[in-house]
């Protein structure tokens, strides 16, 4: 299905990416002469406001659902808004978004208040940076959670493994997952709420390095493991999502003027 969403392509000699205004979602990586690092959907429904599973979804102001408020959009608001491009150049790319556009958009939610401004940053070469920023600009503190929901393309995640990431727990269950590396099967969402990186990802054909230069305090490693909603049974093989965060026990506590930043970079390992 084609893009019909606000899209800001970069193309350069030494890479090409492709960024949504929606959700500050970087949907396109590729170093050049490099299969893509990202992985796209061709079943992608690109309608505003959707989820989309492809990508870099910014989950930004809660993780998951909210149990006490099923009503409320899965992962947050951030990957629904419409963010603005701050600065685009040869090799990095920042978008925000802040309270008053949440609220001019009409995403705003009573079950998170926070006045806030929030900074995606993007930076581009022979490895891929990712930095998300969130300042309090209120008078009151605010806790929130976050995450970088990064599909990475692989050729298969049945060959695939995750290390790194220990002592974990199932999310749908809470039941525990003590091992060394993560091998698909079993599928589903696994939550390594203590986990700060470096993450390897390792296949037959590649690997990719997951580094924390600043603010990851939770890891999350999922594939459904079979069709789902936009994902058909070629697209969920072709993925394993690492996502870097801060959740949970480890979600970020803001008092006014405060900031914080999720940090990561991502090489070829």
């Amino acid at each position: 299905m084609s893009n019909s969403l606000p899209t800001i392509r970069v193309a350069k000699e030494q890479f090409e990416a492709e960024i949504l205004l929606q959700g500050a979602q970087l949907m396109q990586f590729a170093p050049v002469g490099q299969t893509p690092w990202i992985f796209t959907n061709a079943q992608t429904p690109f309608t505003p406001r959707r989820e989309i599973y492809a990508g870099v979804p910014v989950i930004f102001p809660w993780f998951n659902r909210l149990k006490a408020h099923p009503d409320a959009p899965n992962h947050g608001f951030a990957r629904s808004a419409n963010w603005t491009l701050e600065t685009q150049s040869d090799e990095l790319v920042s978008l925000s978004l802040s309270s008053a556009n949440v609220r001019e958009q009409g995403l705003e939610s009573p079950f998170w208040t926070g006045d806030f401004f929030a900074r995606m940053v993007f930076s581009f070469g022979s490895r891929l940076g990712m930095r998300f920023e969130v300042q309090n600009r209120g008078d009151e503190a605010f806790v929130f959670e976050c995450a970088l929901h990064t599909y990475f393309a692989v050729s298969d995640v049945r060959r695939t493994t995750v290390e790194g990431a220990e002592n974990g727990q199932w999310l749908d269950d809470g039941a525990p997952t003590l091992v060394e590396e993560v091998a698909f099967p079993p599928f589903g969402a696994r939550l390594f709420e203590h986990s700060q990186g470096p993450i390897s990802i390792r296949e037959p054909e590649r690997g990719f390095r997951i580094s924390n230069n600043e603010g990851w305090r939770s890891t999350v490693v999922w594939n459904p493991g079979s069709a789902m909603e936009d994902l058909n049974e070629t697209d969920w093989p072709r993925f394993v999502c690492v996502e870097a965060g801060a959740l949970r026990s480890n979600a970020v506590s803001l008092e006014p003027s405060a900031s914080y930043a999720l940090d990561v970079l991502v090489e070829l390992a």
